[in-house]
């Protein structure tokens, strides 16, 4: 009979989060860096005003990044892959004994490296002009996956061999791969 896997300790756990949140930074910085490259193309280094179309273009090249990064998201859980960080790590979440498959979909929610795309659920109907009151569900959402992760970081520094929040509510573990 194969051994369990170990859980990993606190230094995989916290260079994990630290490579993907530098990454989700990197994208994000990324676009917008490209929009405003576009913005000081289009405009002759400021010189001349911003035609709306052209702000149109600048504010989709910089709102993309939140659902990119959420489909890629949800591509690596669906391939039941780990995120870079992880594999750097050499960490995967895994669903606890006897919870479905699915439930690393909700690992996906709840972490985190998902507070972009919650806030851009939040965004899209403000920037659409329709009521607010049909963003507060993903700001909710924002909100509590932004405590639970604040709330994920204190457990990891003062008991790295603690679940985080989002792994207890998804019922995953994350388990250390071999190389």
């Amino acid at each position: 009979m194969p051994m369990p896997p170990l859980a990993p300790g606190r230094s995989r756990i916290l260079a994990a989060a630290a490579i993907d949140a530098a990454l989700l930074v990197g994208i994000h910085a990324g676009a917008l860096a490209l929009a405003t490259g576009w913005l000081l193309a289009r405009t002759d280094a400021g010189r001349v005003d911003v035609g709306e179309g052209d702000a149109v273009v600048a504010v989709a090249i910089a709102g993309a990044a939140a659902p990119a990064w959420v489909a890629w998201t949800l591509l690596i859980t669906h391939r039941r892959l780990g995120t870079p960080g992880q594999r750097v790590a050499r960490v995967r979440p895994v669903p606890e004994w006897g919870v479905p498959q699915w439930s690393l979909y909700v690992r996906a929610m709840t972490s985190p490296l998902s507070l972009p795309g919650w806030l851009w659920m939040a965004a899209t109907p403000l920037v659409a002009g329709m009521t607010a009151w049909l963003a507060l569900p993903a700001l909710l959402a924002a909100a509590a996956v932004l405590a639970g992760g604040v709330g994920s970081l204190a457990i990891a520094l003062v008991r790295p061999s603690a679940r985080m929040l989002h792994d207890r509510v998804a019922r995953t573990v994350l388990v250390t791969v071999d190389p």
